[in-house]
């Protein structure tokens, strides 16, 4: 005896409520993630899905331009803050960056403090668009909260002649913005980066805490406060890098001598030209703040080769270290030579946040000196680094 038929009228009631209890939802061109891609629920971060083989996964909101169907309740007030991000994202891959900022910034504080896509989409648009307009010390928190949150796509910046890199504006396999060191001097910005409070990263047991606490300690180094730094990270490259740069110049002596020793064993490695500047860049400033004269002669050398390497690529790095050689000539006697450095960096870069600094100030304030009057004779300026 065969087994009974099912009617054909159970199938198609079977699959009618089967397609009454899934949510339809309309994505965002580019962001549709195949038909194979069942909606399982709906939150402040997105729509989270099943896909065979794949398992789950979180859409961003942004990406989500409707939803109908049992999940309509929940979209109800999530439907127009996925309206501002997906508008504000338009305008940042069009290059309207202040335009952008302007939709995504509230957006941005309203969830920095949470895990989840949406947030990392948020903080990785923000951090584009404040280090466009050079808003640096602005753009550290943004940046931390990529770091530490869960890896999303690059938004599409503009590129050609005058545009920004995109290349340079974050370094996935880093962790870091190659625009974006943790080198500051001690400025208003600065200032109120080290007092204000600092983020706490979701990553609680990745990289991204690690790479904060470095920006941490640099900033409150810079201004004054007390620092104190832990054991250096050793699983990924992007935290001790990080870590290097700061504790070349910040740690105690054991931790400069070691972070020296990793900075040259980096140069002496193919790796991506920013990654160089920035070791340049940290070994420099370490070995001006030596008490050895010799050594300080030796890091204004290594200092004053960024510029010819980075000038357009890393303006503000060559800015520091043009700033940090002027003032350290003029401490070892070199006056005129310290003046001229700290007018050429005027000439070059106006509006160069650095030009605040006041040592740098007080050296570009005074009266061009005698030009018959001989400048110290220093010492073979070269500190045995690889090139």
């Amino acid at each position: 005896m065969s087994a009974p038929r099912t009617p054909l009228i159970a199938v198609f009631a079977a699959a009618a409520l089967a397609h009454v209890g899934t949510a339809q939802v309309r994505w965002r061109a580019g962001c549709d993630p195949g038909a194979a891609a069942t909606p399982i629920d709906l939150g402040p971060q997105g729509v989270r899905v099943s896909t065979p083989g794949s398992g789950e996964r979180v859409i961003p909101l942004d990406c989500v331009a409707d939803v109908e169907g049992p999940m309509r309740a929940q979209w109800a007030p999530l439907a127009e803050e996925a309206e501002l991000a997906w508008r504000g994202r338009a305008r940042l891959e069009r290059g309207d960056f202040a335009g952008a900022e302007d939709l995504l910034e509230p957006l941005y504080i309203r969830h920095a403090a949470e895990p989840g896509p949406f947030s990392t989409r948020l903080a990785r648009a923000v951090m584009s668009c404040r280090l466009a307009r050079g808003a640096l010390t602005q753009a550290v928190h943004p940046m931390l909260g990529v770091a530490g949150g869960e890896p999303v796509a690059p938004p599409r910046v503009p590129t050609g002649p005058g545009e920004l890199d995109p290349e340079l504006l974050y370094d996935d396999a880093w962790g870091l913005s190659p625009l974006l060191a943790p080198i500051f001097v001690r400025l208003p910005a600065v200032q109120a980066l080290a007092h204000g409070p600092w983020p706490a990263s979701p990553d609680r047991g990745g990289r991204g805490p690690a790479i904060s606490a470095a920006f941490e300690a640099a900033a409150k180094f810079e201004t004054g406060l007390p620092v104190s730094l832990g054991p250096r990270p050793t699983s990924d490259a992007g935290a001790a890098l990080a870590y290097d740069v700061v504790a070349a110049r910040a740690g105690n002596p054991e931790q400069v001598a070691a972070a020296r020793a990793a900075l040259r064993e980096r140069l002496s490695q193919p790796g991506p030209d920013w990654v160089n500047i920035w070791c340049r860049t940290a070994l420099g400033r370490s070995m001006i703040s030596d008490p050895d004269p010799d050594t300080r002669w030796l890091g204004v050398a290594e200092l004053l080769r960024v510029p010819a390497m980075s000038e357009r690529s890393q303006p503000y790095l060559t800015g520091i270290c043009l700033a940090h050689a002027a003032v350290t000539l003029d401490q070892l006697g070199d006056t005129r030579g310290a003046a001229t450095i700290a007018r050429q960096f005027e000439a070059r870069f106006p509006g160069h946040p650095v030009l605040q600094w006041e040592p740098l100030q007080r050296i570009a304030a005074r009266p061009q000196a005698d030009p018959a009057r001989p400048a110290p004779q220093a010492p073979p300026t070269t500190s045995g680094d690889p090139p």
